[in-house]
């Protein structure tokens, strides 16, 4: 059973890691050097010393021994020589392109035909009142000043991600 803090954790992080060896495993049909595929448990917080009684079924690793264990990796055991070239061309055809992962950016002329300035995230209105600390609305809803400029600034970087923010780009 793995706990920390004393409270069990809701994962056996064991069985994950040989699930996960299995998996890569089963693709040394494809991947030929994926058959010999070995799982490491990392613990990277400098803090956390495990506490193991029993032997465990993987191999683990504490934090200062992370940077020794990747660098002994460079090296292939001997005449067990990895194509890397190879392999990962092997590998790329299991990506599955995130579909979140878009760099959608707002055309300038499609920018400059939006209307600028704070909204009210009610209703829609440009139509406000702006205060000291508050921004309200027409239609009743008050805001802090700072989260609708901070609300702005982030819709901003939305539309134009691949620009420097500019004040008078959004005001």
């Amino acid at each position: 059973m793995w706990t920390y803090q004393n409270k069990p954790l809701s994962k056996n992080i064991n069985q994950q890691l040989l699930d996960n060896i299995v998996k890569c495993q089963s693709l040394g049909k494809v991947v030929p050097a994926m058959k010999e595929t070995q799982g490491t448990i990392a613990f990277i917080n400098e803090r956390v010393i495990p506490n193991i009684i029993d032997q465990m079924p993987v191999n683990y690793l504490l934090r200062y021994q992370i940077y020794d264990w990747i660098d002994s990796l460079k090296q292939p055991a001997a005449g067990n020589s990895i194509p890397i070239h190879k392999t990962v061309e092997q590998i790329k055809q299991f990506i599955i392109p995130n579909p979140y992962d878009h760099n959608y950016v707002c055309s300038d002329g499609d920018f400059e035909k939006l209307k600028k300035g704070i909204y009210c995230c009610n209703c829609g209105s440009f139509h406000l009142e702006i205060g000291e600390y508050l921004i309200s609305c027409s239609c009743g809803y008050k805001e802090r000043k700072e989260r609708d400029v901070l609300r702005s600034i982030c819709e901003y970087g939305v539309l134009q991600n691949n620009k420097d923010l500019l004040v008078n780009k959004f005001f």
